[in-house]
């Protein structure tokens, strides 16, 4: 999944697992032992999503969603308008697929079917 190159912001971003006392808030800033400085961000953070199912199900009607659909949108979550409350209670997550993730190499195969089209198949060569 295509995005900034390697040398980009997201070089420098990496997965980590920690055990914690309690739950750290995404945006949570930490200074480990060694001075670096690691900044939590939600587990979702990255991912690429086909939204074409949830056109039609999105509360303020597909025409909300495809008069962006031909621009260089990106879809800010959270914002003003569309609290995390909005994805993490899963209406919308529940009807979109997740493809993979930023910078990610994904094979064709491992598409969902509906996005399994000749003309995707050409694209992949």
């Amino acid at each position: 999944i295509e995005g900034a190159s390697e040398a980009g912001p997201w070089s420098a971003i990496r997965d980590i697992t920690v055990e914690c006392s309690g739950s750290v808030p995404a945006g949570a800033k930490v200074l480990d032992l060694s001075s670096r400085l690691w900044e939590h961000k939600h587990p979702n953070e990255r991912d690429v999503y086909d939204f074409t199912d949830w056109v039609g199900r999105h509360p303020g009607g597909a025409s909300k969603i495809t008069k962006w659909a031909r621009g260089n949108f990106v879809l800010q979550f959270p914002s003003q308008s569309h609290p995390l409350s909005r994805w993490e209670d899963g209406a919308t997550r529940a009807a979109v697929q997740r493809l993979g993730r930023l910078n990610e190499i994904v094979e064709y195969r491992t598409l969902p079917a509906s996005l399994q089209t000749p003309e995707l198949a050409e694209w992949f060569g």
